[in-house]
């Protein structure tokens, strides 16, 4: 089972959020036909072309699905003085809420990839492109702009196709400047050199690109892990998600874990584009405040979608609903949450652990919860049912019913899952999960918190959170009712 609440792309603002998007801009030409005889001239198939589809590649369909996700950018790129650069420009400028820049270097061609295809077949491509670098004087000017316009995005996208345009220098002068402004930058990398990239927040190589920066050769979990790790480090770079093609992803964190997420597609057609729309989703769930993991699940559910496609396609807000519609909400049973849970062990998230009424939802909740996700990956809550809240205090209580409770809780994004229990204690529950940390508020003495033995039985800790005073929802009941 995939982890993955729709909640998030159902409710978030995407075009609230501003992305950045700077790299090698390609022309993808797709010519299809027929195919129905082999060439007397020579041992190949002739195709009688029917269609041409141009459709932007490289940086230019990262836009392109941002675009089509309803979030807004602006691209920063380099064409030619021809006509591939012409309809390059055109499709960029028919994109909705999407600004380009794109420099005409009139000693440059654009670079383009023309696809000949029958049916669901390739059957040949030509490359037209220019890997030069681009001339120092264009590179200033391009660094000039950036740093005037940088301050006003939520994540920068580094797309490198390796055709000249992010030199070195570029590249690390927009490292530099993006973290002067506390801006994320996602890298889509290229060639053998990822110092070039050092410092940034998020890299993602496929498996044969990690497989040429490391030197080791990719082939199982255990060298991909090995390879990563050694990336990671030499670069500083915080997280690196290997795309893995039908085999999913994997996610590396800066504290050595690894987040393993299997391929949402059920067939792999054709994995082109599927490297862009991996960051433009990541890049959008980071920009709407969404964790690593949920982007990384998120992103891992987009490249499904396209790899199940023919040809370079984008991705709509809808097709993730459509995909996520059959995944989990945060409010379970303990039977589906302990389902949930196993998948977290799994993949090594540390589980923290605290019950409650919350009643009426108030600062001191927001205090507590906060405290326990900041102190662990994945947060679970367990609410007192209405029969439980009654047992606990009286006949008068709860003043919100459980459905209700419920379901405030599970809009905190601090909270992972929500266990409603009827029991007077939520004990069972502690060791049917067997969480990392038991949390519970510093008006708590150590020696009154249930499930404590249990879970320092295996090497659990208790935490205790910061409490403040006055706060808590009988309070603010009594206040109420008073009237003062």
């Amino acid at each position: 089972m995939v982890l993955f609440d729709k909640y998030i792309i159902k409710n978030s603002n995407f075009d609230k959020v501003k992305i950045l998007c700077i790299g090698d801009i390609i022309l993808d030409r797709f010519i299809s036909g027929e195919v129905d005889r082999v060439s007397p001239e020579a041992p190949i198939p002739i195709i009688n072309v029917q269609k041409n589809k141009d459709i932007l590649g490289g940086v230019g369909n990262v836009v392109a699905n941002i675009s089509s996700l309803g979030a807004y950018s602006e691209v920063i790129s380099c064409i030619g003085d021809d006509p591939e650069g012409l309809v390059i420009k055109n499709l960029v400028n028919s994109l909705p809420n999407t600004k380009s820049k794109l420099y005409l270097d009139k000693t440059r061609i654009s670079t383009s990839k023309e696809r000949y295809v029958s049916g669901s077949q390739h059957l040949l491509r030509v490359d037209r492109e220019d890997k030069r670098e681009i001339d120092k004087k264009l590179e200033e000017k391009i660094k000039n702009s950036i740093k005037n316009l940088i301050g006003k995005f939520d994540i920068i996208i580094l797309s490198d196709y390796g055709k000249g345009f992010l030199t070195k220098s570029l590249t690390k002068e927009i490292i530099k400047n993006a973290k002067k402004k506390n801006i994320s930058v996602i890298v889509d990398p290229n060639g053998n050199d990822y110092s070039k990239y050092y410092g940034c927040d998020i890299i993602t190589p496929n498996k044969l690109e990690l497989s040429l920066a490391s030197n080791i050769d990719c082939h199982n979990d255990k060298a991909i892990n090995k390879a990563a790790k050694k990336i990671q480090s030499e670069n500083k770079i915080n997280y690196i998600l290997v795309t893995r093609s039908d085999e999913g992803m994997s996610l590396f964190k800066p504290s050595g874990r690894v987040m393993n997420l299997k391929s949402e597609a059920k067939e792999v057609y054709d994995v082109s584009g599927a490297g862009d729309t991996v960051v433009a989703t990541l890049a959008i769930i980071l920009g709407t405040g969404g964790d690593i993991e949920s982007a990384s699940t998120v992103s891992n559910c987009a490249a499904g979608i396209v790899i199940a496609k023919f040809g370079t396609s984008v991705l709509r807000k809808s097709d993730l609903l459509n995909v996520t519609s059959r995944y989990i909400s945060k409010i379970n049973n303990i039977e589906n949450a302990l389902e949930i849970i196993s998948d977290w062990k799994k993949n090594n998230l540390s589980l923290g652990f605290t019950n409650g009424v919350f009643d009426i939802l108030h600062e001191g909740h927001i205090a507590s919860l906060s405290f326990c996700k900041d102190n662990c990956e994945k947060l679970i809550v367990a609410l007192n049912s209405d029969k439980s809240v009654k047992a606990l205090k009286g006949s008068g209580r709860p003043i919100n019913n459980e459905n209700f409770r419920s379901k405030i809780i599970a809009l905190l994004e601090i909270v992972d899952l929500v266990i409603i229990f009827d029991e007077s204690n939520p004990l069972k529950i502690i060791k049917k999960i067997s969480p990392d940390f038991i949390f519970k508020g510093s008006d708590y003495s150590l020696n009154e918190i249930i499930g404590r033995n249990f879970i320092e039985s295996y090497g659990g800790k208790v935490i205790l959170t910061p409490y403040i005073k006055g706060k808590s929802s009988s309070k603010i009941i009594k206040k109420i009712q008073s009237g003062k």
